[in-house]
């Protein structure tokens, strides 16, 4: 008779059961962001009996960074002195761990282009037409510390900034001291002491062919004199 009765009035069971979730539903979702909306909080700048000076903001960390304003433009950081010139000296302590970890960065970030040995023989350097310049060369040898840095940070011609990568920039200039440290030894067997400049290459230069033993000939384009263009 029941079942009669709901068919008679146009509402069937199964209607029923459906809507009747709704105000469980409702009910439980107020719940959750009542609990959450309304949780214990402190408000900006109020106290707290928690911390033994009262108040509820916790001083910064040393070296933190606000996020949206410029940062001090200091030697460390930038590579260069108030007047905006290179810094001719490592601004860090220059002690075996900091070569050591030079090192350990040197190979995972600057080997692949510029080699083991620093001689601009990497294992990627194959693919460029121009190969990244050797550590050996007089004019890095001879440039200020801070230029390195610079490069290192934003990057130079084909090479893109590793500002990204090597993110501490205690690293970066650990790198550095590394790379004097190479320079102010003998070069390894097989290093030039004083390579010469690569030339920069012209892709609207007449290219040139050179037969192999093989019979077969391979074309490469031809170089043209003057700065090269690529790192550092």
């Amino acid at each position: 008779m029941q079942g009669i009765r709901l068919r008679a009035s146009g509402i069937s069971a199964v209607r029923i059961i459906k809507w009747a979730w709704i105000p469980l539903i409702i009910g439980v979702l107020s719940a959750c962001h009542l609990d959450m909306y309304d949780q214990p909080r402190y408000e900006p700048y109020g106290q707290s009996d928690f911390f033994a000076d009262g108040a509820a903001a916790r001083p910064l960390e040393p070296g933190t960074i606000p996020f949206n304003r410029e940062v001090e433009n200091t030697i460390l950081l930038t590579g260069k002195d108030e007047n905006g010139e290179f810094v001719q000296e490592n601004p860090l302590e220059i002690n075996d761990n900091v070569i050591a970890t030079g090192k350990t960065q040197f190979g995972i970030y600057c080997a692949p282009c510029h080699g083991n040995l620093a001689d601009g023989k990497g294992v990627a350097a194959n693919y460029f037409q121009q190969r990244p310049p050797s550590m050996y060369l007089e004019r890095l040898r001879t440039a200020p510390d801070g230029y390195l840095f610079d490069v290192i940070t934003n990057g130079k011609g084909l090479m893109y900034p590793y500002n990204t990568q090597v993110h501490d920039v205690n690293n970066r200039w650990a790198i550095i001291a590394y790379i004097r440290d190479l320079q102010s030894q003998e070069p390894p067997e097989g290093v030039e002491a004083n390579p010469t400049e690569q030339p920069t290459f012209d892709p609207n230069a007449t290219p040139t062919t050179t037969a192999q033993p093989n019979g077969t000939t391979t074309t490469e384009a031809a170089p043209q004199a003057g700065t090269p263009t690529t790192t550092p």
